[in-house]
């Protein structure tokens, strides 16, 4: 496996851990804490944007150096925009398509995915070595 395809890999590995726990708040405080969906979407991202620094330092760019001392503002600036894009993303299929909120999730994250691990990359680390990707 080349190692941009194994870096992909890696990454939706650790975006799907932290997607359960972010699906998982979600869908705790809305169905059994009575919490407005949108608020409880913004507290699941911001503990998934946590797990997914974490693991991605150690387990998906971990071949890559920190491209700077703010490479954690630039991820969380990312991730910020991440999750404009995701309770936008959830607003409109919820509201306008009356989708049922779970699923409005499964969309937002499909798209805030990619953007998440182009930004990332681009912006948070850089190739150590010639070989990288």
């Amino acid at each position: 496996m080349q190692l941009l395809q194994l870096r992909i890999f890696r990454y939706a590995v650790v975006g799907f851990i932290a997607f359960i726990i972010d699906a998982g708040v979600l869908y705790g405080l809305t169905a059994f804490a009575g919490v407005n969906y949108l608020f409880s979407a913004a507290s699941g991202f911001m503990l998934g944007l946590t797990t997914v620094y974490l693991l991605s330092l150690r387990f998906v760019f971990a071949d890559l150096k920190q491209r700077t001392n703010w490479t954690f503002t630039a991820f969380l600036g990312i991730g910020l925009i991440g999750l404009g894009l995701n309770e936008g993303i959830m607003w409109f299929f919820t509201e306008k398509l009356a989708l049922y909120y779970m699923a409005s999730k499964i969309v937002s994250v499909t798209v805030v995915f990619f953007w998440n691990y182009v930004a990332r990359k681009k912006f948070c680390f850089e190739v150590k070595a010639a070989n990288g990707q």
